[in-house]
């Protein structure tokens, strides 16, 4: 979802995004439409309608097969 949209000094979501950011973190999105939060991205990927879940499934398979992800939260 777009969290940077109308009203995101209202939402915490789009507050915590902004403080990382301003603290070094990048921002990736993906997004088929060039919206607000798109346009405060590091890296904005814009795939073709429909394909957004390929390209998650792509992202799980390598932080699975990497072991990039945090096991212990995982076994809870």
């Amino acid at each position: 979802s777009a969290h940077l949209e109308t009203g995101h000094y209202f939402n915490p979501h789009a507050q915590r995004i902004m403080e990382a950011k301003a603290a070094g973190a990048k921002l990736i999105v993906l997004d088929t439409r060039l919206s607000n939060t798109a346009t405060h991205a590091d890296f904005w990927l814009a795939p073709q309608p429909g394909s957004e879940p390929a390209i998650h499934l792509a992202i799980a398979s390598y932080l699975i097969r990497e072991r990039r992800y945090d096991r212990d939260f995982v076994r809870r």
